[in-house]
């Protein structure tokens, strides 16, 4: 690595949140639990799914909040579906 081993910062706690539409609850409790134990991530990225919590508890929003947002899309998606 050279140059850039100087340069890289070394984080204690990282996490890695994968894809998958129902994952994206798992994530949540992980957040979770990671809170309660006072582990906050210093590090955090996902993909697909995993991306969207990110980028909601990158901005500060509780996992709670976060999936109270999940619930209020998933009930509005239900209610348009029904009006087919």
């Amino acid at each position: 690595m050279g140059k850039l081993s100087g340069q890289l910062k070394k984080y204690k706690i990282g996490l890695v949140l994968s894809g998958g539409g129902a994952r994206a609850f798992a994530h949540l409790g992980v957040l979770k639990a990671l809170e309660e134990k006072n582990m906050k991530p210093e590090i955090i990225s996902g993909v697909s799914a995993g991306a969207i919590v990110v980028a909601f508890y990158g901005e500060g929003y509780s996992p709670n909040d976060i999936l109270e947002m999940f619930e209020i899309g998933y009930k509005a998606t239900i209610r348009i579906l029904e009006d087919l």
